[in-house]
């Protein structure tokens, strides 16, 4: 699941389609001029309204990776215009790894959770974001999971074991990764709060699902 509907505004950009819209991704602090302004930011966050609901970016980090990950739809080497427009750093790709927090009326959804300790040294930073833009991780109630890579899900549980969010009482995640999801041994103790997620479903009275692989 790549994209949302907040409130009958679909928002994208919560999963790439591949990875040269991935090499683009920006942490919250170096969002473009001609970009949708935040109202509130810091090094970690940035906070956008949509009416009556609020979405805060999240950064969890970044990961370098090499160039040859940077593949075409169709699984060959990405295009030479393709890379002439990438930014690398020190001939790395660097990937910026995000999630969303969608604050409502009816309640908070975090959209996806970032690596905690199980990717690299420099992800896990969703709960020096979290703290950053003033949010407790207990006032987080739902949690819903585009899909199942490593930056997606693992920091539903912090590097010590314990939970991340102890008070979500639902977590969402695509009917066809159930099982990858349960496959992820770190996560056992959360399987309960598991929903099945399916293209159409509303999380909440503002958030509609909408299915779009790639």
């Amino acid at each position: 699941f790549a994209t949302i509907s907040l409130a009958g505004r679909r928002t994208a950009g919560l999963s790439q389609r591949w990875a040269a819209r991935a090499a683009k991704l920006q942490r919250p602090d170096q969002m473009s001029p001609l970009a949708l302004q935040p109202e509130r930011q810091g090094r970690l966050f940035a906070t956008f309204s949509f009416g009556e609901l609020k979405v805060v970016a999240l950064s969890d980090g970044y990961a370098d990776m090499n160039t040859s990950s940077l593949r075409s739809p169709d699984g060959g080497d990405a295009p030479p215009a393709v890379m002439a427009e990438v930014q690398l750093t020190a001939g790395k790709l660097r990937l910026q790894v995000n999630a969303f927090l969608i604050m409502a009326p009816d309640g908070n959804v975090l959209i996806d959770t970032g690596s905690s300790s199980a990717w690299r040294a420099t992800t896990g930073r969703i709960y020096d974001a979290l703290e950053e833009a003033g949010v407790a991780r207990t006032a987080i109630a739902t949690i819903a999971i585009t899909h199942t890579h490593v930056d997606h899900i693992n920091g539903l549980v912090m590097p010590d074991g314990t939970v991340a969010f102890p008070a979500a009482k639902a977590i969402c995640v695509p009917e066809n990764e159930l099982q990858l999801f349960a496959a992820e041994s770190r996560l056992a103790p959360l399987s309960s709060l598991v929903r099945p997620l399916k293209d159409g479903d509303r999380i909440g009275k503002s958030i509609t699902a909408h299915a779009a692989y790639g």
